[in-house]
């Protein structure tokens, strides 16, 4: 699934995204998780890091100083999986 997040020049906000398994009975557990940060025009890692694991849940705090449009691409290992999810970010000024 992509998302869209906005933000404003300057903003700070919790990224979290929750990590569900396909059968509700199975018990999730989080290897690693990874985050980067690129800007669409030039494909530039802006940033990247570990995403903080609790239980289900990953997340970061990600801010933006400039205006534009940026993909995160979130990275999570549980087990033998690796799953990769993307999501559109737009900064305005």
């Amino acid at each position: 699934m992509r998302a869209n997040i906005n933000f404003y020049k300057g903003e700070v906000k919790r990224i979290e995204a929750v990590v569900t398994p396909r059968d509700p009975d199975e018990l999730v557990v989080i290897n690693k998780a990874h985050y980067r940060l690129l800007r669409l025009n030039t494909g530039e890692t802006v940033e990247d890091g570990e995403l903080d694991i609790d239980k289900d849940t990953v997340s970061t705090i990600l801010g933006i100083d400039e205006a534009g449009l940026f993909e995160l691409k979130i990275t999570v290992t549980v087990g033998k999986e690796t799953f990769i999810e993307k999501a559109l970010v737009r900064t305005e000024s």
